[in-house]
């Protein structure tokens, strides 16, 4: 069945790349293909069954793109087909659309450390949305974040005190404390905030594993188990796992891919 055969699409200007996503409705044997030859410069990837996804890269005009697209394809092995029950995204660049918030994701093009993965995505935008380093506040939606990785990825946690007074916005705490201590207010240690996008500020987990860390106002977390360790003493930023899903604290400086959302429209600048 081709998915939607009158897709109109304008630009002012070329369109680097296309991600066509079922985002509702997916049944195991759905495959998105195309029967239409590639523009020129255009090459495609193959059905991805995890992300529910093909990715087209490439630039091209809206034209050139809208023919191509016209002829993208929906087929499935299910023994139950009801094709007019699938939802499905065409979406600009390598962005994937996530219908349950209305946000849009992306992996960055490079792997980095935590802090320039940070500041990268706060300088990015998409159709007028400020981007931010991912913040993850529900099952559904780190089920979601998770399907799209490549790698273990950089999420837009932390507890280091520098990132948590830029997104507080106060002189919340004066020095890291080189372990969890619920007595010492000035020491952040343990004490792990989202940092960044419209959560930015919020306490979500209080103490290190080894402390017997507590869930603070109900927030989502995913931690993987003895995780947050703050291991060697100075892991202040949070990764998630490719594998599972799960969350862990490292040090920032290795190099790994950051998990982009564009949100709604408002404006992020935090920095630290």
């Amino acid at each position: 069945t081709v998915v939607d055969p009158g897709l109109t699409i304008t630009s002012d200007g070329t369109i680097a790349g296309f991600t066509v996503q079922i985002t509702g409705s997916y049944t195991s044997g759905d495959i998105l293909s195309y029967t239409g030859s590639l523009p020129a410069g255009i090459s495609a990837g193959s059905f991805n069954t995890t992300s529910k996804s093909i990715q087209f890269t490439g630039t091209t005009d809206a034209a050139s793109w809208q023919a191509f697209l016209r002829t993208v394809t929906l087929q499935t092995a299910s023994a139950t087909c009801y094709p007019e029950q699938r939802q499905v995204s065409f979406i600009a660049g390598a962005k994937f659309y996530n219908p349950l918030n209305g946000h849009f994701y992306q992996l960055s093009p490079t792997q980095t450390d935590w802090t320039t993965g940070f500041t990268n995505a706060n300088n990015s935008s998409y159709f007028g949305r400020q981007g931010y380093m991912v913040t993850i506040t529900s099952a559904a939606e780190n089920s979601f974040v998770s399907k799209i990785l490549a790698s273990d990825s950089w999420i837009g946690c932390s507890d280091h005190y520098t990132y948590i007074n830029a997104a507080t916005g106060t002189n919340t705490y004066t020095s890291q404390g080189g372990s969890y201590n619920a007595g010492i207010s000035t020491q952040s240690e343990g004490l792990w905030y989202w940092v960044t996008g419209p959560e930015k500020g919020t306490l979500f987990t209080r103490g290190n594993w080894q402390d017997n860390r507590q869930v603070v106002n109900g927030n989502y977390n995913s931690w993987n188990s003895g995780e947050p360790n703050n291991y060697g003493g100075s892991e202040d930023y949070g990764e998630i796992y490719v594998a599972s899903g799960n969350w862990n604290d490292l040090g920032g400086t290795q190099g790994y891919y950051t998990i982009v959302e564009y949100g709604g429209m408002s404006t992020d600048n935090t920095s630290a």
